[in-house]
């Protein structure tokens, strides 16, 4: 059906009265408009019209204030912004069983060191942003949305993204049912319809041709499956807690893949850029999570971690470490592994990765400087092979002295035997 030009003023705020009687408390939004005009007059207006003609009549939606209601000067100001609480949901959520299984544990954030940052993106996410956290690798920002989620107790999906990726592949799936062919929703059609975070994770992974499909999903906060309603195509209208955010390393030396996005997508997000963590931050990160190490390795591990950090960046290695490796240190370390070994499985063995050995032995050097375990494990190994020497040295001349007492006695033996 092509847009009415009948449309009157009179009739989208009709629309919108009845609106705002069966949702009181909620914001009405354009689509909601779009449905009712199409519902109670048969006419058809696209969105970005609708609110264009709201604005046109002083009402914009979303912002519409009472004529009853007077306005106050503000001046003086009396008091700053109070920051925005973010609370659980207070009634309890039945899921279904299928996406129960998404709501983050507490074991899936053993560690975890909350920070002012998570508490930034709570805010984007209470107010409908759809926030890109960006930054090095292993800085948090992937586990910040997972964290958000935990605390909310809400489905948490993450979907990593790669250099062809189609949105819609993720919508659902065509499969025979009694001799029919039906459309089976997939997970992430099944999650936005209910209070969740979906964090699409390396954004910038996506050629930027394959981007739009995004732009409807934030702009209109719908899917439309074409294959839904028995092939007439169906359209999903996006949960109002449904939290859609993304992640990304920016391109840099260290990280060459990936597009830069455009500003079209850009625009309909909000940023939080995540440092590198603090040397006191990964202390407190270590001692929370491994309670077994003692205060002094948690030292040395932590010194470790920077002191390789500055190697690698002085001698313009183009190689990052993160906390994911410096964990896997400690937990081979913990695990019964001797230091060394442990240092070179959970870190210093990636420089083999990028065919650099020289760099390894440089790392390894570094850490000799920090472990005092690591010279005691030296002398030991010293010591050990020092023995083996000797060991090896007193069952030669044993052999030998044997050998010459052998040949003696058959000599002897010969002499006698002569005539």
């Amino acid at each position: 059906m092509p847009p009415s030009k009948t449309v009157t003023d009179e009739m989208l705020c009709k629309c919108l009265e009845e609106l705002r009687l069966a949702f009181p408390t909620g914001i009405i939004r354009a689509w909601q408009v779009k449905d009712q005009l199409l519902k109670e007059c048969g006419e058809v207006m696209d969105e970005s019209t609708i609110r264009g003609r709201f604005i046109s009549m002083g009402k914009p939606l979303g912002g519409v204030i009472p004529v009853s209601t007077p306005i106050v000067d503000p001046s003086p100001i009396q008091s700053v912004l109070k920051p925005i609480v973010v609370e659980a949901p207070k009634v309890k959520i039945e899921y279904p069983d299928e996406l129960k299984a998404f709501i983050p544990t507490e074991a899936d954030v053993a560690g975890y060191l909350e920070r002012d940052l998570d508490k930034r993106l709570e805010t984007h996410y209470a107010l409908d942003k759809h926030p890109i956290t960006q930054g090095p690798q292993g800085t948090g920002k992937t586990f910040s949305h997972m964290f958000y989620a935990f605390k909310q107790q809400i489905p948490f999906m993450l979907i990593s993204c790669y250099q062809d990726m189609v949105l819609h592949k993720f919508f659902g799936d065509k499969t025979l049912k009694d001799g029919s062919i039906i459309f089976r929703e997939g997970v992430l059609v099944k999650m936005c319809q209910w209070p969740s975070v979906i964090l699409f994770d390396e954004i910038n992974a996506v050629d930027n041709a394959k981007s739009y499909d995004f732009h409807a999903l934030l702009q209109n906060r719908e899917l439309f499956v074409k294959d839904g309603d028995d092939g007439k195509g169906k359209i999903y209208k996006i949960h109002n807690d449904c939290r859609i955010g993304f992640a990304q390393n920016p391109r840099s030396a260290k990280y060459i893949g990936g597009t830069v996005k455009p500003s079209s997508f850009l625009g309909r997000c909000s940023y939080i850029t995540f440092p590198n963590f603090s040397k006191d931050e990964i202390s407190k990160i270590l001692k929370k999570k491994y309670t077994a190490l003692k205060d002094d390795k948690v030292m040395e591990f932590t010194d470790f971690f920077f002191e390789a950090s500055a190697y690698l960046s002085q001698n313009s290695i183009a190689v990052d470490i993160s906390i994911r490796q410096l964990e896997s240190c400690v937990e081979f370390f913990l695990a019964g592994m001797k230091l060394e070994d442990a240092l070179h499985d959970g870190m210093i063995s990636v420089l083999d990765s990028i065919s650099n050995p020289t760099a390894k032995d440089g790392l390894f050097s570094v850490a000799r400087t920090i472990f005092k375990d690591l010279n005691q494990e030296s002398k030991q190994g010293e010591k050990i092979d020092s023995l083996k020497e000797k060991l090896a040295s007193q069952i030669s001349a044993d052999i030998l002295k044997a050998a010459a007492a052998g040949f003696g006695q058959a000599a002897s033996t010969l002499g006698q035997g002569a005539p």
